[in-house]
């Protein structure tokens, strides 16, 4: 969607309106801030911003003052004028980027060229790692730094803006964000999305959970779990319930269930499952499971596995392999692509830490998506999702865009990812 602020439907100002959500976080990132409205509305929703300025002459001190005394506002800033991007995230289901300050004229009445992003979009994942560098470089906006920015900006001369500008780096210094390099090795382990990541996969966790209940009530399988495990069955299923029930259309129609009403409609699509034609499960998902296993069953296995077998192993994964789609000379050409942009270091590094390393498996789910030491090319979270669902330690289950899609048309609350 493009936001060049045409009336009625393309001002950028509606962003706001049309993408909060109660609960979720806005982060926010514009060197120009003289225009909090939008934002002092957004948060009548409960919602969390994170906003980062730079301060100088197009920064108004008091439009600042009016969101920093908010308990639910956290603002940071730069000085610097290398600082010129524009961000508008809103939670995790939409982020826009472009040409548009939080300005008036930005919002509303300029000629701006922004564009929306979706999850399912791979620069969605960019442009939250871009955000969280620039949270991690700036400085805090507290209440010492508002005294001293508002006392520079009361006193600037109305008729010339340089005095500000050299007030503020006389008082603040002058700084930037940082230079970001891909697979830096000391990046802080930032936590800025990861809780609503975990927030988000907390949901998708207690739907499918409910899902294999019903299953195993329903009392039969398919295969038996020493070919492959219930949670890959089960992947198999709502992947059935995708293709033959689960289209776009009737996702959208599909309404919330509770209680007895979702339990009898996963039980009507279970029930049918059970002599459904599936033959792509009973022929192939056999011997790529143990494809899959033999690469990463173990850490012993994944350090004796040479390049070949780390990359046919991936292949396995659909979230992996669907990116033929967008590669000119197919599978060869993705397997060179992935290994150019990445090298095989990096990506040993990251799949070992995913799959073997101690702590949170589901925090380091997250690291493979937004920390800069583990976040791979061609790799996003669809992929980590997949990964860890199909050999985890932790036995989770699949999370990709089928599951989410089929889980939310059964009426499970949960978010459709790409």
């Amino acid at each position: 969607m493009l936001f060049d602020n045409l009336p009625p439907n393309r001002v950028l100002r509606n962003a706001f309106s049309l993408f909060t959500k109660p609960g979720t976080t806005l982060y926010l990132a514009a060197p120009f801030f003289t225009y909090p409205e939008p934002i002092l509305e957004a948060l009548r929703s409960e919602v969390s911003v994170k906003l980062i300025v730079r301060l100088g002459p197009a920064t108004d001190a008091n439009a600042l003052e009016r969101l920093r005394t908010h308990p639910n506002v956290i603002i940071r800033y730069f000085t610097s004028r290398s600082f010129h991007s524009k961000i508008y995230i809103f939670g995790s289901e939409v982020a826009i980027v472009g040409s548009a300050n939080l300005t008036d004229g930005g919002l509303n009445g300029n000629s701006e060229a922004n564009i929306t992003l979706q999850p399912s979009d791979p620069d969605f994942d960019e442009v939250c790692a871009l955000f969280q560098k620039y949270w991690l470089d700036a400085h805090a906006y507290d209440e010492t730094a508002a005294q001293k920015y508002t006392m520079s900006w009361r006193h600037k001369p109305d008729a010339a803006q340089d005095p500000l500008a050299e007030a503020v780096k006389r008082d603040f210094g002058y700084f930037g964000p940082s230079g970001i390099k891909v697979g830096e090795k000391a990046a802080p382990k930032d936590r800025l999305f990861v809780e609503e990541y975990k927030k988000k996969y907390q949901t998708f966790l207690a739907s499918f959970q409910h899902l294999q209940d019903r299953y195993n009530a329903a009392g039969f399988r398919r295969l038996p779990e020493d070919v492959i495990p219930l949670r890959i069955e089960i992947d198999q299923f709502l992947s059935w319930v995708r293709r033959h029930h689960a289209s776009d259309e009737a996702i959208n129609k599909s309404p919330i269930r509770k209680g007895e009403a979702l339990t009898e409609f996963a039980d009507q699509l279970i029930a049918e499952w059970r002599t459904a034609e599936h033959r792509y499960m009973m022929d192939t998902i056999p011997g790529n499971y143990r494809r899959i296993s033999k690469t990463f069953g173990t850490k012993a296995d994944f350090d004796n596995a040479n390049e070949d077998e780390i990359l046919d192993a991936l292949e396995t994964c659909h979230a992996f392999s669907e990116q033929l789609r967008f590669t000119l000379g197919g599978l060869q050409s993705l397997r060179r692509e992935f290994l150019r942009n990445n090298g095989i270091n990096n990506i040993k590094t990251t799949l070992s830490h995913l799959l073997f390393d101690e702590g949170d498996d589901v925090e380091r789910i997250a690291d493979c998506i937004y920390h800069s030491r583990y976040k791979l090319r061609n790799f996003g979270r669809s992929c980590a999702q997949e990964l860890a669902g199909w050999v985890g330690q932790s036995q989770r289950p699949v999370w990709n865009g089928r599951t989410s899609k089929s889980l939310r048309y059964i009426g499970y609350d949960v978010e459709q990812i790409s």
